[in-house]
């Protein structure tokens, strides 16, 4: 499966060489991924306009990790949440996601960059 996950670059950088933790991972356990049709409305929802992000894109499956769909809003959607540290073999690409200024054009730059990331991995 495919999954992707937005990271601030100072918490990847931070990390060690094999294993990659959020800052807010010891608070609630697990780490936040996105499925391809969710990764828009994430970002929208919780990094537009923050600096210093980079987009995981993120290669495994239920059988090899700790990994389960929960919809824990109580809206009905399931997002994947990864219950250990990432292994960074599994991170296939690491995007950096372009950096917010005051112009107009953030939205559109922001809109492309998502839709060649999406289609970059279609196939991977």
């Amino acid at each position: 499966m495919k999954y992707f996950h937005i990271a601030n670059l100072s918490d990847w950088n931070s990390s060690g060489d094999d294993f990659y933790k959020p800052a807010m991972y010891e608070v609630e356990g697990f780490i936040h991924l996105s499925y391809p049709t969710q990764l828009k409305a994430t970002f929208d929802r919780y990094y537009l306009r923050k600096p210093q992000l980079l987009l995981l894109y993120i290669e495994c499956d239920g059988n090899t990790v700790d990994l389960k769909a929960e919809d824990l809003t109580g809206k009905g959607e399931l997002f994947p949440h990864l219950y250990q540290p990432l292994d960074k073999s599994l991170v296939s690409h690491v995007y950096p996601i372009p950096e917010p200024d005051r112009n107009d054009e953030y939205t559109k730059e922001i809109e492309e960059f998502f839709a060649k990331v999406l289609e970059a991995t279609v196939d991977c």
